[in-house]
């Protein structure tokens, strides 16, 4: 069966609205200790220099794991786009800010109806549920100002460390965690258990994960300058520290820069 465009914007729509409730306890690879102190960290970094009243847009913003960062670090302009309206209604409990515009919209919509230029365009763990991430990436440069940046991250890509004994045994054993804290969550009322079906939404994994030579060849020319940085992600702090002493890197993030 061929999956079209709109068979992964909607299989993705479903599966984040499904699990929207439950968001930040199910994905402990996002929340977890290790990723947060490495994402604040670089977000940091690639804010610095900003004025706080820099035009930002964040696509994918979810239950506001980046957003929030940004309302603390005093950012007063920011644009939310995401494709579940349930994401953003969790995002709107959590931070009461006026600086910020939710939209409801995939980003592909919203880009093509959308006017207003950007300062800084953040993506976290999204590009890999895009029907086509070339194209979304190409119609950002569209809207990213003069000395703007493009801050991508939480991203997997095609590798070949299932065949690393040490790798696989790491991962199973953080993965064993996981699943016994999910049942003890569920056992304490905290959680409930849901069937997803993630083969459609996280369309760009496994073999068909983003290839990194084909998202620099989109901003290898002038005005642009790349920045590539490989690390690991886990379910676990001490898993993800570990593999990231290791060198056994499963992720990747992006830093684009306008000149």
């Amino acid at each position: 069966m061929t999956i079209t465009n709109k068979d992964i914007l909607l299989a993705n729509k479903n599966v984040h609205s499904k699990e929207a409730e439950y968001y930040d306890l199910i994905h402990t690879e996002i929340f977890n200790s290790y990723e947060q102190k490495r994402v604040n960290s670089n977000l940091s970094r690639i804010l610095n220099g900003f004025d706080k009243d820099a035009r930002i847009l964040e696509i994918g913003s979810g239950t506001g794991n980046l957003t929030l960062k940004l309302v603390q670090k005093g950012f007063k302009n920011i644009t939310c786009i995401d494709i579940s309206s349930e994401m953003l209604k969790i995002m709107k409990r959590k931070i009461s800010s006026k600086n910020i515009t939710t939209i409801v919209s995939d980003i592909d919509s919203f880009l093509h109806k959308n006017k207003s230029n950007y300062d800084i365009i953040l993506i976290s763990s999204v590009l890999h549920h895009l029907p086509n991430y070339e194209k979304t990436l190409n119609d950002l440069k569209r809207v990213l100002r003069s000395k703007g940046v493009i801050y991508i991250t939480h991203e997997p890509f095609r590798h070949n460390l299932d065949k690393n004994i040490f790798y696989k045994f790491i991962v199973r054993v953080d993965y064993l965690f996981y699943i016994i804290r999910y049942i003890v969550l569920i056992a304490l009322g905290k959680l409930r258990y849901l069937k997803r079906d993630c083969s459609v939404s996280d369309y760009h994994t496994g073999e068909k994960a983003l290839m990194i030579n084909k998202i620099k060849q989109i901003f290898d020319k002038k005005p642009y300058s790349v920045k590539v940085n490989y690390y690991a992600v886990a379910k676990n702090s001490f898993s993800a520290s570990l593999l990231n002493r290791l060198k056994e890197f499963n992720n990747f993030e992006i830093i684009v820069n306008k000149k």
